[in-house]
């Protein structure tokens, strides 16, 4: 009979939580990550100035820092699983840019109605 922790390894690549990991820890670092990632996209408008660049070129640096980012937190993932960093990454930044995709194409889809 297999147990959670066994389906965890073998089928999703995770590592077994610790007997002393702290939820608040936990918290913390997941809420720290999200601020810091968060910020990523708004990052070329904080820094930039806005009227010495097209507005277009400040959204594609913005598009390629936030999956650059995407690409760093999925590789400082692989750290707690058996996953390579490369594939942690990419997988990570697809999933990113997809929901990004769909986020901005659906509310398009609703204009036509």
């Amino acid at each position: 009979m297999c147990s959670v922790n066994d389906m965890m390894i073998h089928e999703l690549g995770l590592t077994p939580p610790d007997d002393d990991d702290s939820p608040v820890k936990n918290g913390l670092v997941t809420f720290t990550a999200f601020i810091v990632c968060g910020i990523v996209p708004l990052l070329v408008y904080m820094c930039v100035d806005v009227h010495s660049a097209s507005g277009e070129t400040n959204f594609y640096i913005s598009i390629g820092m936030t999956a650059a980012a995407l690409f760093i937190l999925g590789a400082l993932k692989s750290l707690a699983s058996y996953i390579s960093w490369w594939k942690s990454g990419l997988s990570i930044m697809v999933l990113g840019c997809i929901a990004a995709a769909s986020a901005t194409a659906y509310p398009h889809s609703l204009s036509g109605c």
